[in-house]
């Protein structure tokens, strides 16, 4: 049984017993990975998947490549996603009377995403770079490259931030343009990881605190 002293103190932070949680309250606990993703702009586009692959592979190729930088989807203070943007070459019958563009990136916790559209531009966005290629990229470079990717991801889920992007510029074969950017791009998103660890740890130290104190609750 627990001491006397401690039950008092206990009894007097949290009354004669632990009530248990409300329903009304008890319904908005959610696991982690039930929860995430549900915040304003917490996704965009459509996961690469295989079926995503076929469709890109089927493409002919790309005439440019522009690079992005723009804030993460959940984290609008920091400037660290990255943003790959192709411009399709379109086949005589292809076209519906528009140029297409293909943007790729990595989305901390969701992985490899893709939009298929008529906009070359990333909202909210800052241009690093452009490119034009001159034979074109043809699309098996990208899609082999994504291939690789969804069989055997190349970074961790912060790192792959500019690690995807990175590695498409270089199948795109640019050679030097860019390392600057991105070597500055992954110091920046090795910072947020740090902080972001961190605040995992205080969490867990605050919710051992809590545990701790439903069983001195629960003993008394």
């Amino acid at each position: 049984a627990i001491s006397r002293p401690l039950r008092v103190a206990s009894t007097a932070l949290f009354g004669a017993a632990c009530p248990a949680a409300p329903p009304q309250m008890a319904k908005r606990i959610c696991d982690v990975r039930n929860c995430a993703g549900r915040g304003k702009d917490s996704t965009v586009g459509q996961p690469v998947d295989e079926l995503a692959i076929t469709m890109i592979a089927q493409m002919w190729g790309f005439d440019m490549m522009t690079l992005y930088e723009a804030p993460l989807f959940d984290h609008d203070a920091r400037n660290l996603q990255q943003v790959i943007v192709l411009r399709v070459i379109e086949i005589d019958g292809d076209s519906d009377g528009g140029e297409t563009f293909l943007h790729l990136q990595w989305q901390h916790g969701h992985g490899m995403r893709y939009v298929k559209n008529q906009n070359g531009r990333v909202s909210k966005a800052q241009k690093v770079s452009e490119q034009r290629f001159l034979p074109p990229i043809y699309s098996h470079r990208i899609s082999d490259l994504l291939q690789d990717w969804l069989e055997t991801p190349g970074d961790d889920q912060y790192q792959a931030l500019a690690g995807l992007p990175e590695a498409i510029v270089k199948a795109c074969g640019e050679k030097a343009g860019n390392v600057e950017h991105f070597k500055l791009a992954r110091e920046k998103i090795q910072e947020w990881r740090d902080e972001e660890k961190a605040k995992e740890r205080e969490k867990m130290v605050a919710a051992a605190g809590t545990i701790s104190l439903v069983l001195m609750c629960s003993i008394q």
